[in-house]
């Protein structure tokens, strides 16, 4: 007994545990790589693999099913791989068309499987939405080795896979194997979706391998932090799920992806830097550093007392010694002056540089008076 479940409900939540932590290392790459359709195109090209394998064998074991779904995964990969270099198709349109055709074809194999005698206690359509309920044992154990493996192989080359995420061409030219890596990082997405077929399903595998890691972009710009965090999102959203769903009789699979969708959202507002309320937040404090900016500029170019925009502008400055009060008004300190110098010198030299490249607008976002543009390119 574990946390008040069953055997059968502990051997759900193991299982469905596992495919979140390895679901979100994985992922982390495809997202950081733009791949996030291909987990989509990938997870319906399964489908037909599935049936095959029990056409095939006539066995529903779950090792014989997932096999057959992981050479359907990597023959879609190879015919995105072909279709890539022999053709002149964009990435999306062959995505589309290889998870149109795919789907097309396991959906045919399938009413195939329903047609037969054995075929209709199959089951099989359990693969479109998953069925976490039906794992037993030897299926935890066995999608464990396989998670434990992915996490594994990501960790013995997780400085490899970072570096051809990022920039492929160095990689190659430092000496390592880009195609090879690259076409590693696919069998590994190709694993995961197939890894989750039996507990969230073809239709909803897509969402998982991209929303744990999708959330976990707010919190950091580290790629070695946001892949922890998007296994422990996708451990979170896996076992809250599996959970509520024994709890309420609601589908697991389903459950699984609105909880994702909850933390994604929750970093979508909270997180502090890339998170809405923390970019408000962001937003408010640089435009009151700028006001006082121009307020230092102003007083600098005009050899004048003048009076600031607000009174809690006036304190801002006066805290930071750059003006003091002169009468009605206010004056520059010399730090005021050292620092109101330096404002115009830079803005004098961002306007140079706006004006020697037109792609560069005063709104641009590298635009800061704080910022000598010079030393951008330095």
């Amino acid at each position: 007994m574990t946390l008040g479940l069953d055997y059968n409900q502990a051997m759900v939540l193991a299982g469905t545990s596992l495919l979140g932590a390895a679901s979100g290392t994985i992922g982390t790459f495809a997202v950081l790589r733009r791949r996030a359709l291909l987990g989509d195109a990938l997870s319906h090209a399964t489908l037909p693999g599935v049936a095959a394998a029990f056409l095939l064998t006539g066995q529903r074991t779950l090792p014989t099913l997932l096999a057959g779904a992981l050479v359907a995964a990597g023959f879609a990969i190879f015919v995105l791989a072909v279709l890539g270099r022999r053709t002149r198709l964009r990435d999306d349109a062959s995505i589309a068309m290889v998870l149109g055709v795919f789907f097309g074809l396991g959906m045919v194999l399938f009413s195939v499987v329903q047609s037969q005698a054995s075929g209709a206690r199959a089951g099989l359509n359990l693969f479109l939405f998953g069925q976490a309920a039906g794992m037993m044992q030897r299926d935890v154990v066995f999608l464990g080795a396989f998670a434990a493996g992915t996490v594994a192989i990501v960790f013995v080359l997780f400085k490899e896979f970072a570096l051809i995420t990022f920039d492929r061409g160095f990689a190659e030219v430092q000496g390592w194997p880009g195609r090879t890596l690259d076409a590693m990082l696919l069998i590994l997405l190709a694993g995961a979706v197939v890894l989750g077929l039996p507990s969230v399903g073809a239709v909803l595998m897509a969402a998982m391998l991209i929303i744990p890691s999708g959330a976990a972009r707010f919190w950091t710009d580290s790629i070695s932090v946001m892949t922890l965090l998007a296994a422990g999102f996708g451990v979170v959203s896996s076992s809250c799920g599996t959970l509520l769903s024994g709890s309420w009789g609601w589908p697991t699979g389903p459950t699984i992806i609105l909880v994702a969708s909850t933390i994604f959202i929750m970093s979508l507002i909270f997180a502090p830097r890339r998170g809405w309320l923390g970019r408000r937040r962001q937003q408010s404090v640089d435009h009151r550093r700028r006001v006082v900016q121009k307020l230092l500029i102003a007083l600098a170019e005009s050899n004048a007392d003048a009076k600031p925009i607000s009174a809690s502008i006036a304190r801002r400055a006066i805290g930071k010694g750059w003006i003091e009060q002169a009468g009605s008004g206010y004056r520059l300190t010399p730090e005021g002056l050292r620092k109101a110098e330096a404002l115009s010198a830079n803005r004098r030299h961002w306007i140079e540089a706006v004006e020697r490249s037109p792609e560069l607008t005063r709104s641009d976002a590298a635009f800061d008076l704080d910022v000598d543009p010079r030393e951008l390119t330095s």
